[in-house]
């Protein structure tokens, strides 16, 4: 009887230190800017709803000639699933452009970081352009100046406007402590996300060799 006791004390006390383990186990809040299913402002009809999902869906698992509900945002999110992550999604609605939305998504992160701090972004987006309207080879150590380029062709272009004004607001999240990530582009060889340009953000994608500075070789 007194050994049984024993070992009963002795689970409850491992018991109790799993537990406590369990508890210390630290999160990592990571934020996702990207298109989740479904829209925020829902479907109008079944037919828009097939419509929607055939246009942003990714994925036609059971092949049956229509794309299931994940998105491209749902996607990231699977691969990068970590028990200790803690999603924040900022769903981008389609409803401007996706720089506009973007900017306004990180304008909010940025202004509520003292009271609600993430550890990471998760930005799967593109602005980019080809490397030959900058000075080439592209090195670390001028990125400045290419981002006051795209701030000049601002004046002329919205669009490159906000891709200037989501970069800074990107450098003001890393200056904030935050991990930031962005991707390569899927818009072919000689093109650079100018994205990358951000001071502190990782870029990560296939290898370039003239883009070795600013693109992380991770298949």
């Amino acid at each position: 009887g007194h050994n049984m006791l024993r070992y009963f004390t002795l689970f409850v006390c491992l018991l109790g230190w799993n537990l406590h383990a369990e508890e210390k186990q630290p999160l990592y809040y990571i934020a996702i800017i990207d298109r989740f299913y479904p829209p925020m402002e829902g479907f109008l009809s079944e037919e828009d709803k097939v419509q929607h999902t055939g246009l942003y869906g990714l994925l036609d698992i059971d092949n049956d000639r229509q794309k299931e509900a994940f998105y491209h945002g749902d996607i990231v999110q699977l691969i990068a699933s970590d028990p200790s992550f803690v999603f924040l999604r900022y769903p981008l609605a389609g409803q401007q452009s996706p720089m506009q939305e973007i900017l306004n998504a990180l304008t909010s992160i940025n202004d509520r970081f003292a009271a609600t701090p993430i550890d990471a972004l998760i930005l799967s987006w593109e602005s980019s352009t080809l490397m030959s309207a900058f000075n080439e080879p592209l090195v670390r150590e001028h990125r400045e100046k290419y981002i006051q380029m795209i701030q000049q062709w601002g004046q002329e272009f919205p669009s490159w406007q906000e891709t200037y004004l989501v970069i800074r607001a990107l450098e003001q999240l890393t200056q904030q402590g935050a991990t930031v990530y962005t991707i390569s582009g899927n818009s072919g060889p000689r093109t650079i996300n100018t994205l990358s340009f951000a001071d502190g953000v990782t870029t990560v994608g296939a290898a370039e060799k003239e883009l070795n500075y600013f693109i992380t070789d991770n298949a």
